[in-house]
Formats: C-alpha cells, structure tokens, sequence
C-alpha cells in the first residue's frame, strides 16, 4: 500500500490495516484501523494495576538515589571515568524513562506498538541501564583502590547508592522477565475488507 514503507514504519504500525481513499478535494489519504491481536498481561486487574505502582515507585526510588549520589560532593564524582559512565548512565535512563512511562500509561489491552515497548524493549533498556549504574559503582570503588585518599564516608555511601540502585534496575527487569501475556483477538470488522493491506514488522 504505502510504496515508502520502512522498516521503522511497519513497527510503528504494525497490527494494522491501511487502504488509500480520495478526500472531497481530490487528495489521497492513508486510513487506518488496528486489526491486529491486543495483548493483555495474564493476572487479575487488581494485580495489573499493583504492579504499575511497583514499577513507577521501584523506578523512581532508584533514580531519585543515583542521581542524589551524583551531586555528592567527593572526589570520587570529579573522576573522569566515574563521570563516563555517569554520562552513559543518563543516555540510558532519557531512553528508559520512555519505556517505562509507556508502560504506566499503557491500557490494559496493548496495540503491538506499545506491547513491545512496555516488554521486550523496556526490558533491554532496564537492564542495559542497570549495568551502567553498576558499572559506575564499580569505577567508584576503582578510583577508591587507587586512591586511598578517596577513601571518605561520602564516597562509600555513593558506592552503595549507585550499586544499590543498579541492583533495584536489575530486578525491575527480572520482574518483568517472569511476565506471562496472552493474545486477545480483535473483534474489528472492516468493510471493503479486500482494500485494505495489513502492516506487519
């Protein structure tokens, strides 16, 4: 159907199906309806809806302790390549905050779109995120060895606050690895079914 289709587009869309019309003005247009399978994760609303709570609090706890480790004043924090992996560790949760955003807003019945985003990719993001708050910790604790100066209570605390909260990323994403999904059909019935063309990734 759409002769420019790409690889990023049947993501985005996939599940649905699309057919060209012509408005009143003589300009064609692309009209869509989602087809496709909706996904549902198999527990109880109330156990769906506790563990959106979980996510959001177990997220934003360790966010809130990485980021207040970060503006510690220690001379572990002035290291360059602490402050490598703290840069990398940002990229990652601008990234991951989209997913998990995605994931607390999401219905309870997914598109295929937001399914991959509030599973598989949330959960690569999570646990990539994850090891770059480790690894952070563990160049605090290198730069500790080698320095024996460095060797302050503020400095051990903030080796604490990034491992522990690289640790919490970690399980967010070993959580979301035990979730079991299943397939709920689409009851949609389009008309003039044989003009459309359904977009799958």
């Amino acid at each position: 159907m759409n002769k420019h289709a790409t690889k990023s587009y049947n993501q985005y869309f996939d599940g649905y199906s699309e057919r060209e019309v012509v408005t009143s003005d003589g300009k064609v247009k692309i009209e869509r309806f989602y087809t496709g399978a909706y996904y549902r994760e198999d527990v109880s609303d109330d156990i769906w809806k506790r563990r959106k709570w979980a996510v959001g609090g177990l997220y934003a706890m360790a966010l809130l302790l990485y980021f207040a480790c970060g503006t510690v004043n220690c001379e572990a924090n002035s290291c360059w390549y602490v402050i490598l992996f703290s840069g990398i560790t940002l990229a990652a949760v601008i990234f991951t905050t989209m997913n998990v955003w995605t994931k607390l807003t999401a219905q309870r019945d997914m598109i295929a779109r937001v399914f991959r985003s509030t599973s598989e990719q949330y959960q690569k993001r999570v646990r990539f995120t994850s090891v770059t708050m480790l690894l952070t910790a563990g160049a605090v604790l290198v730069n500790m060895v080698l320095d024996r100066s460095a060797w302050q209570m503020k400095a051990i605390l903030c080796l604490a606050g990034y491992a522990f909260s690289g640790l919490t990323m970690l399980r967010l994403s070993q959580l979301e690895e035990q979730n079991q999904y299943r397939q709920i059909k689409n009851e949609i019935k389009l008309k003039d079914l044989d003009e459309f063309v359904e977009i799958t990734y």
